[in-house]
């Protein structure tokens, strides 16, 4: 038999070269699919930092807004911190205004006592008598010599052309307590108008006006909030004293009104300014710093510092050369009153007095 050819591409060698390729693919697949796991890992890995870089961009957005609204805040208070270092400085320049002023018009009260004792010590001299051996002494221990229209028993100047009184009837006249004021409020005005302060206050203006000259003008003026005269259907105008029927009139009138509201020193000095001819004698009826200035208050409570500068603003209103005679009555929590009250008549050149709760 003949030998067969042989034939190097048989069935077992097509099966080695198919084996071969179906490793490598094999072996592809393999390696391609690690690579899309890890494709994939890379993938997740950046997601979760972009959502944390995310999250830290976003708190730090929060903080930049909120440090912006702190320096906001703190640029506001600087300016308003500026403001009232601004005002606070006017209030001292003013301040040392007003005490420059005073220690001149001290100095010049000084020099004025002075003067007075002078002529006094030579009208004493010359009204001297002499001694003889046959004069017996009398039996007054001491003599006063006082001029004309001051009644010393008070120490009130009386007298006057043209004479104001302004009388507080703001709710504090109803009593010299803040709890019996409170109080008194809520009762009838039947049991308001009994009440002793203002009966004292009533009848003080009675006592006054008893002693105006027969030959003045008078006006009298209640204040709170407001100003207005007592007898307003005469209007604010100047009125003769007379016969004395319009003061009587007006001392009914005045027993008949019912203490309310707050007080304003301003509603009350401005009729100072508006009468013509101008007051040449003024009583200022009242009981303690006002609780209002030009305009109502923004609170429901004034300090004692904030009613001091009421005070002081409402004096400056007042027309030079009108002399302001106080008589403050006894109120409760109220120390600052009777000071600058008494610096108001010194400095106007009025007197001061703070009557018993049994005057007149």
């Amino acid at each position: 038999m003949p030998r067969r050819e042989a034939n190097v591409f048989a069935l077992s060698f097509l099966d080695c070269i198919c084996c071969g390729f179906g490793a490598v693919i094999l072996v592809f697949m393999i390696i391609s699919a690690k690579i899309q796991e890890q494709s994939n890992e890379k993938l997740e890995q950046l997601a979760s930092d972009r959502t944390r870089l995310e999250a830290i961009a976003g708190a730090g957005e929060q903080l930049l807004a909120r440090l912006r609204l702190e320096i906001e805040q703190l640029s506001a208070r600087s300016a308003s911190a500026s403001q009232v270092a601004a005002h606070l400085g006017e209030q001292i320049r003013a301040a040392e205004r007003e005490l420059a002023g005073e220690q001149e018009r001290s100095r010049l009260d000084q020099a004025e006592l002075e003067a007075r004792k002078r002529q006094l010590a030579a009208l004493e001299s010359a009204r001297k008598p002499t001694p003889t051996h046959t004069e017996q002494k009398g039996s007054q221990a001491r003599s006063l010599s006082a001029e004309g229209d001051r009644q010393y028993l008070t120490g009130l100047r009386m007298g006057g052309r043209h004479i104001l009184v302004l009388v507080d009837s703001s709710a504090s006249m109803l009593d010299a307590t803040l709890v019996n004021v409170i109080r008194m409020r809520n009762l009838p005005e039947a049991e308001q108008l009994r009440s002793k302060k203002w009966s004292q206050v009533v009848g003080t203006v009675d006592w006054l006006t008893a002693n105006f000259p027969a030959d003045s003008r008078f006006q009298i003026f209640r204040f709170d909030t407001q100003a207005s005269p007592v007898l307003d259907e005469k209007g604010a105008g100047w009125l003769d004293v007379g016969d004395g029927r319009d003061l009587d009139a007006a001392v009914a009138r005045l027993r008949e009104t019912v203490p309310k509201n707050g007080t304003s020193l301003h509603a009350a000095f401005s009729v100072v300014a508006s009468l013509n001819p101008r007051p040449d004698n003024v009583y200022l009826l009242a009981d303690g710093l006002p609780t209002h200035g030009a305009s109502p208050p923004r609170t429901a409570n004034v300090s004692g510092s904030d009613r001091l500068m009421n005070f002081t603003r409402a004096v400056r209103t007042l027309p030079r050369g009108v002399p302001i005679n106080v008589i403050l009555f006894e109120m409760e929590g109220d120390p600052f009153a009777p000071d600058a009250f008494w610096k108001l008549a010194r400095s106007t050149r009025g007197s001061f007095m703070s009557p018993s709760r049994d005057w007149p």
